[in-house]
């Protein structure tokens, strides 16, 4: 109840303010100073602001302040932005306002900006943020804030959802309950995006994995997701070489059987027509794949293909 009568006072103190009143020293306002497309886009923003489409206002005015630089713009994107519920941003461009406006903001516009800051202070909060991992992007309702490590961040009373992002680590989305006035923390562990991998061999051949030694026999394990090269060998016989998709969360199993001598045979040459070649022909292994698994020739999304 206490935040419900805090922010109808916000509402109420702030709709007093509207558009900066602010003149230069001939006395001029915005609507005669600004001119060329500084002046298109601020009247389409004050059209867009009179319609209640306060998203698209905050854009025209944001184009006008770049061509003019005119700081009495930010008042009113500041405006528009307290009227999206967005008290952090608002809060922000009154400083700046306030900051670069210099001798050209009289007193009244100071203690009213001045005013504006304290009642909004509880409209905001005081975030913290435990993160495990350094280097993780994160993102309120889609606004960069910061890099992990990153201590604390304001934000806007209300619901969010915290986006955390870092390239080769499973992304998170954390929903956020922030009450004015009060703290909060986001505690979240970061860990790799893997797959799991299980390459099943001879007992005697080599197993490696993006040109590593990986096993002997048997391969059984996490990797980070993205494509992996995989190599089975043994002496006296054809390696096997492919490569393989792997996706967060995803188990890819694969199954290589090594036969001694002779050359290998493309894979079409053997499924072509649902018929193997006649005998005679030489060889140099077997394959077995579950689905989905690419040899280097061809993904088999159903079934299983049997290479003899």
């Amino acid at each position: 109840m206490k935040n419900t009568v805090r922010l109808a006072a916000i509402a109420f103190f702030a709709s007093s303010l509207a558009f900066s009143s602010a003149a230069y020293a001939d006395g001029k306002s915005l609507s005669q100073t600004l001119t060329g497309p500084a002046k298109t886009e601020f009247d389409a923003g004050i059209a867009l602001y009179e319609s209640g489409d306060y998203g698209a206002s905050v854009i025209k005015f944001r184009a006008a302040y770049e061509q003019s630089k005119d700081n009495r713009l930010l008042w009113n994107i500041a405006n528009c932005e307290r009227l999206l519920h967005h008290y952090v941003k608002a809060r922000k461009l009154v400083r700046e306002y306030v900051a670069n406006g210099g001798s050209a903001i009289s007193s009244d516009d100071k203690n009213s900006a001045k005013q504006f800051l304290e009642i909004t202070e509880s409209a905001v909060s005081d975030v913290k943020f435990e993160i495990t991992e350094p280097g993780v992007e994160v993102a309120v309702d889609g606004d960069v804030v910061g890099t992990t490590p990153l201590a604390s961040a304001q934000i806007d009373v209300g619901k969010h959802v915290v986006t955390l992002k870092k390239e080769g680590f499973a992304s998170q989305e954390i929903p956020l309950v922030v009450i004015g006035g009060a703290g909060a923390t986001v505690k979240a562990e970061v860990v790799r995006a893997v797959g799991h991998l299980s390459v099943a061999a001879g007992s005697s051949d080599d197993i490696e994995i993006d040109g590593k030694f990986a096993a002997r026999g048997t391969f059984d394990g996490d990797l980070p997701k993205g494509q992996h090269n995989i190599r089975v060998s043994s002496p006296g016989t054809s390696p096997y070489d492919g490569h393989v998709d792997l996706g967060a969360g995803e188990h890819r199993s694969i199954t290589v059987a090594l036969r001694s001598g002779g050359s290998k045979i493309p894979l079409w040459a053997w499924i072509a027509g649902g018929a193997a070649l006649g005998t005679g022909a030489a060889v140099g292994g077997y394959y077995l794949f579950k689905p989905g698994v690419d040899n280097g020739a061809g993904t088999f999304a159903n079934g299983y293909a049997t290479v003899r």
